[in-house]
């Protein structure tokens, strides 16, 4: 291997180039959320800012992943469910349409977990 004066960059989360979720959502968590609640929850931390917030519509979500929103919502509603997301619904420009905010929250429950372990 050849030994080069420029290191090789392992981690840049600050350029946004990087994202990692804690390990236990995917030890822990599959079985609650399944390999789409999985995908989804990956799109949303890799889009989420500095306080854990991102707003994608779930057209979007849908298209990037390959899949109906049918899916994306039933995803959703498991990671709402096992709180590893919060989502705040709020309508949009006085029209029917809702855009929700998406919240990472798997801190959170994770110490819950911790604390209270299922049955």
């Amino acid at each position: 291997m050849e030994k080069t004066d420029n290191p090789i960059e392992t981690r840049g989360i600050h350029k946004g180039e990087w994202y990692w979720i804690h390990r236990a959502v995917i030890q822990e968590f599959i079985p609650r959320i399944g390999s789409m609640g999985l995908a989804v929850y990956n799109l949303l931390a890799s889009m989420a800012d500095r306080n854990q917030l991102c707003f994608p519509s779930q057209r979007y979500i849908a298209q990037t992943l390959g899949c109906s929103r049918t899916t994306v919502m039933k995803a959703l509603r498991k990671l709402e469910g096992a709180a590893l997301i919060r989502i705040e619904r709020k309508k949009q420009n006085h029209s029917l349409r809702k855009r929700g905010t998406f919240s990472t929250e798997f801190t959170k429950t994770l110490q819950k977990e911790k604390n209270n372990p299922a049955n």
